[in-house]
C-alpha cells in the first residue's frame, strides 16, 4: 500500500502536468505578436525607435518577435497607409523572426504593419516608410563588426576583408548593403575620409553591392570605422574593415589581445564622475583580472572591443535589453568578458602600494576571474573603502594555481584634466562635440566615450572614439552620435553619459609566467559626466 506522502507526491505530479498542459493549450491559439523596436533594417539592425530606424524602399528588413510561423505559405504580411494596404512577400520565416523585402512601391510615411498566421493576426506595429536607409551587412548578421567586404584584386578574383587578409590603401573593394534608393548615389566614409561609391551591382534581391575605392590616406588598422550615406538620409550602421598596406596580416591595437591564447589581463582604474554640476565628483577604484585560454576576437560579444584608429571614430546602437556590456577601459572589458576556460592564480591576487595590501579575491562563478572595489568617495559619505590608486605604480602578486606565481608592477591611473567638462552639459547631437583635456601622459592612448540609453524605446548606443593623448583637442562628428537616442528623464542611475579616457597598456610576449602565453596590464583613468542629448 502506498503511504499517503506518495500519494500526495503523485497528486502533485498529475497537478504540475495538467497545469503545463493548460498553459501550452492556451499558447498555440495565441496570435503573434512583434516586439518592441521589432521591425528592423536587416543589415543595420538599428531599433525602429532611433533616426535611422525607418525601413526604406527595397530594403530586405527582418520582424522580430514570437509565434511568427513557421512555414511561408501560411505567415502573411500587410502594410497599411492611409486607408490602403499591400502585401509584402516573405522571404524566410521561423517563429521568432521573419525575414522580408519592402516592395519599391510601398507608400512612404507612416504605416502599419501586422503579422498573420493560422493563430491570428499580431497587433499593428507602426513603421515609417522612407526612400533610403541603408544598412551595412556585417559578418555576424549583427550589424557591428567586420563588415561585409570583399577585396577586389587585380586577378579579377575575390576575397573576403579581415584580420588575416587585409585591404592596402588604394585597394579597391564592395560591400554589401539594404536600403539605398537607386536614385541616390553613395557616398562610403572609410575612417573618416569620405569617398564616391565607383558603382553599384545588385547582389541579390533587396541587397546591393557597393564599389569604392580605399582612401590612399585612410588610417591603418584592423578596426577601420566604415559608414554609407545616401543623400539626406541618416547615416547607416558602422561597421569595420582592416587596412593595412603591404599585404600582411593588419597590426593589432595595443589595447587588444591577440586570439587563441592563453592570457592574463590585469587592470587597475580610476573613475572621477559628476552625475550632477551641483554635486562634487564620485571617485570609484576598481581591480579586476582574468587569466583564460581565450577563443576567437572575431566572435567576441562586445563591439565595445573593436576600438578605432587614432584619430577615428566607431558607434555601435541596438536594443537596450540586450545588455550592452559599457565600461571606462579595455582591461575592465576583457576582464568581465572573457570566453574560455578560465585559469586558476590561486584562491585571490594581492595589490600593494604606500596605502598598505589590499586582497582581490575570485569572482563568484567565474574561475580565473578577479575583482574588488579599492575605493569609493561619494559626497556626504565617508569613504568606504578609502581611495588607495595615489600612487605612480604598484605591485600586483598571486601564489598561482593553473598558472605560476608571479609578482608585476604596474604604473598608476594616468590622469588627465577636462578642461571643458561643465560646458558640455548638454551635446547637440546634429552638432557633434568638442572635448578638450590637458595632462595625459605621451604614451597613454585617449578615447572619447560618449554612451546613451532610453528606456522608454528600449534602445540604446556608444560612440567610441580614439585621439592622440597630446593633441589635447578632439571634434566627434555629428553623423557618429546622429542615431544615438535622444534624453528623457529617467528615475535611477544615470544612463546619459560621456568619458574622457586615458589608458596605459603594457605587454608581455612571451611572459615570465608559466602557463601563459601573454601578460596585459592595463591602467586607466577615466573621467565622465552626466549629459542631455538632444
Amino acid at each position: 500500500m502506498r503511504s499517503k506522502a506518495n500519494v500526495t507526491v503523485v497528486q502533485m505530479r498529475a497537478l504540475a502536468l495538467c497545469f503545463l498542459g493548460g498553459i501550452a493549450t492556451l499558447l498555440e491559439g495565441q496570435p503573434p505578436a512583434i516586439s518592441q523596436n521589432g521591425v528592423v533594417n536587416a543589415a543595420s539592425r538599428i531599433p525602429s525607435s532611433l533616426t535611422d530606424g525607418a525601413i526604406a524602399r527595397g530594403a530586405v528588413f527582418s520582424i522580430l518577435g514570437v509565434r511568427l510561423g513557421a512555414e511561408t505559405s501560411n505567415t502573411h504580411l500587410e502594410l497599411g497607409s492611409r486607408g490602403r494596404s499591400i502585401t509584402i512577400a516573405v522571404r524566410s520565416v521561423q517563429p521568432r523572426q521573419i525575414q522580408a523585402l519592402l516592395p519599391k512601391s510601398a507608400p512612404l510615411g507612416p504605416a502599419t504593419l501586422s503579422v498573420t498566421t493560422p493563430d491570428g493576426t499580431s497587433k499593428p506595429f507602426a513603421v515609417r516608410v522612407v526612400t533610403a536607409a541603408p544598412g551595412l551587412f556585417s559578418v555576424n548578421r549583427r550589424g557591428w563588426g567586420q563588415g561585409q567586404v570583399q577585396i577586389l584584386e587585380s586577378t579579377g578574383g575575390r576575397k573576403l576583408n579581415g584580420i588575416e587578409s587585409p585591404i592596402r590603401r588604394g585597394g579597391k573593394a564592395v560591400i554589401d548593403a539594404t536600403g539605398l534608393a537607386v536614385s541616390h548615389r553613395a557616398t562610403v566614409v572609410v575612417g573618416g575620409i569620405p569617398v564616391q561609391a565607383q558603382g553599384m551591382d545588385h547582389a541579390s534581391l533587396g541587397v546591393d553591392r557597393i564599389r569604392f575605392e580605399v582612401p590612399h590616406d585612410a588610417p591603418q588598422g584592423c578596426f577601420v570605422p566604415v559608414y554609407v550615406r545616401a543623400g539626406s538620409s541618416p547615416p547607416s550602421n558602422v561597421v569595420t574593415m582592416a587596412i593595412q598596406d603591404g599585404g600582411a596580416s593588419c597590426r593589432w591595437s595595443a589595447a587588444l589581445p591577440l586570439p587563441e591564447s592563453r592570457i592574463g589581463l590585469i587592470s587597475i582604474s580610476r573613475l572621477d564622475a559628476l552625475y550632477s554640476d551641483s554635486s562634487p565628483l564620485t571617485t570609484l577604484e576598481r581591480a579586476v583580472a582574468a587569466f583564460f585560454e581565450s577563443g576567437s576576437l572575431n566572435q567576441t560579444p562586445n563591439p565595445l572591443f573593436l576600438v578605432a584608429p587614432e584619430g577615428t571614430c566607431t558607434a555601435y546602437y541596438g536594443d537596450s535589453r540586450s545588455g550592452m556590456a559599457i565600461a571606462t577601459g579595455f582591461g575592465d572589458a576583457f576582464a568581465r568578458s572573457t570566453q574560455g576556460r578560465g585559469l586558476s592564480a590561486g584562491r585571490s591576487l594581492s595589490i600593494a602600494g604606500s596605502g598598505g595590501v589590499r586582497v582581490i579575491p575570485t569572482s563568484p562563478g567565474k574561475p580565473g576571474a578577479y575583482e574588488v572595489r579599492l575605493g569609493l568617495e561619494e559626497a556626504g559619505r565617508p569613504p568606504a573603502p578609502p581611495l588607495f590608486l595615489n600612487d605612480p605604480k604598484f605591485t600586483v602578486s598571486a601564489d598561482g594555481l593553473d598558472i605560476g606565481s608571479f609578482m608585476r608592477e604596474i604604473p598608476g591611473p594616468p590622469a588627465l584634466e577636462w578642461m571643458n567638462r561643465r560646458e558640455l552639459a548638454v551635446i547637440d547631437r546634429s552638432k557633434g562635440a568638442t572635448f578638450e583635456w590637458r595632462g595625459a601622459p605621451k604614451d597613454a592612448k585617449v578615447l572619447i566615450l560618449a554612451v546613451s540609453v532610453n528606456s522608454a524605446r528600449s534602445a540604446g548606443g556608444f560612440c567610441l572614439c580614439s585621439a592622440k593623448a597630446t593633441s589635447g583637442r578632439f571634434t566627434v562628428p555629428a553623423e557618429m552620435l546622429a542615431n544615438l537616442p535622444s534624453s528623457e528623464p529617467v528615475p535611477g542611475p544615470p544612463v546619459n553619459m560621456v568619458f574622457v579616457i586615458s589608458e596605459r597598456v603594457t605587454n608581455d610576449s612571451p611572459v615570465p609566467i608559466r602557463g601563459l602565453d601573454q601578460m596585459w596590464e592595463y591602467s586607466t583613468y577615466a573621467t565622465g559626466r552626466r549629459v542631455s542629448y538632444r
